[in-house]
């Protein structure tokens, strides 16, 4: 009886646990991540919310600093709210 309870509790944590790294494993792909936060940021600005766009293009950056799009949404972002140097 005991055996059997232990047999199923290892069986439902290694289920359990190959769930988690699969899902864990997508937000782990620096690509997946950046395409993400570059994304995010277009939405941001294409609703006029030009301060979340400018930290989601730079969380972008922060992945891959040659992801030029990101660079270029950032410096679109600067624009629109008028901070000339950093753009």
């Amino acid at each position: 009886m005991k055996s059997s309870v232990v047999c199923r509790l290892v069986v439902c944590l290694t289920l359990l646990s190959g769930f988690v790294l699969l899902f864990s494993s997508c937000s782990r792909d620096p690509n997946v991540r950046k395409l993400k936060y570059f994304e995010s940021g277009q939405h941001y600005f294409q609703q006029g919310k030009y301060r979340e766009a400018a930290i989601e293009f730079f969380n972008a950056i922060q992945i891959d600093q040659g992801f030029g799009e990101a660079h270029y949404g950032l410096a679109q972002t600067y624009l629109k709210v008028q901070q000339w140097s950093p753009a």
